[in-house]
């Protein structure tokens, strides 16, 4: 497998974006492109193994490490840190357009996690790819974002670029409760060595923002409206974890898969044993399986 680093312009303006890009050593049957919008706190760096298990079947995998996060610093913060949510929709479509002119006339898929797939469900235009496969996303009130929003704007007026742990708390604290008794990331990921190799990872970022957290709720409440009038024009695949909580344990993703439904007949569902982060869990190679199907079929 060939791994390629690019740096492009961000389209904030400060960040130099990280652009992964994964291709198998024999390009003359490749099957197409799949771009990843990842998780929160990670990069695209956790995703090799992905990576190797997709060109290894003759697909090109790439994905940009998403502003604040992995190597794609920016100068306005040291923690998780966005000044404009429609900056990350935009980026990855700069990363699309960057990988696709490299490789035309290839399909292109997808797949966003948790952040990424909020990210995707609020991407204006879906037309250039074949289809999508959203993991770990869930429903959450717009109301609720509104109200929260407002609120930090005030209280944390003057530091939204500084790393606050109560804001860490107020995004991830309430899914740990959930398991009793349980380490502090079992929401996240259930087997043990998954869970050290993660928390050990020092570009993993934990660090949050007041200011990040402000724009990812403008995210998620958009995505919330855009329930009304979904943008999946194309065949969507969603995925979760069981005990995910992100996705409200099966009730907020099967809400929003409803929805696309209803929208668009070509919508799938499947769940899996395991929390949240299920494509690096210990499950992840029927993860892989079931993707690899589905883009097959």
């Amino acid at each position: 497998m060939e791994r390629t680093f690019v740096a492009i312009p961000s389209n904030d303006k400060d960040t130099s974006m990280h652009l992964e890009i994964y291709a198998p050593e024999y390009k003359g049957d490749l099957k197409g492109l799949i771009q990843i919008c990842h998780g929160m706190t990670e990069y695209m760096g956790r995703y090799v193994k992905f990576a190797k298990y997709f060109t290894s079947r003759g697909y090109i995998v790439f994905g940009n490490d998403i502003i604040s996060h992995g190597h794609s610093t920016t100068p306005r913060s040291s923690c998780l840190y966005i000044n404009d949510w429609n900056d990350t929709v935009k980026d990855m479509v700069s990363a699309r357009e960057y990988v696709s002119r490299k490789y035309p006339n290839l399909p292109i898929y997808l797949l966003g996690f948790s952040l990424g797939s909020f990210i995707v469900r609020t991407t204006h235009d879906l037309t250039p790819y074949k289809k999508e496969i959203l993991i770990g996303t869930g429903a959450q009130s717009a109301f609720l974002m509104r109200i929260m929003r407002t609120w930090i704007g005030k209280k944390y007026t003057g530091k939204m670029s500084c790393a606050s742990d109560k804001i860490h708390d107020l995004m991830f604290g309430t899914y740990g409760k959930k398991f009793k008794g349980r380490p502090a990331n079992y929401w996240l990921l259930t087997d043990n060595e998954k869970r050290k190799e993660y928390t050990g990872d020092s570009l993993v970022r934990q660090e949050v923002s007041p200011a990040f957290f402000c724009e990812f709720s403008k995210c998620m409440e958009c995505a919330s409206r855009n329930l009304k009038n979904p943008n999946n024009t194309i065949p969507t695949l969603f995925l979760y974890g069981k005990k995910d909580p992100v996705s409200g344990f099966g009730k907020g993703v099967r809400k929003v898969y409803k929805a696309y439904k209803e929208n668009n007949p070509d919508t799938e569902i499947r769940s899996f044993p395991g929390t949240h982060d299920i494509l690096h869990d210990s499950m992840y190679e029927s993860i892989f399986k079931t993707i690899a199907d589905y883009l097959r079929k």
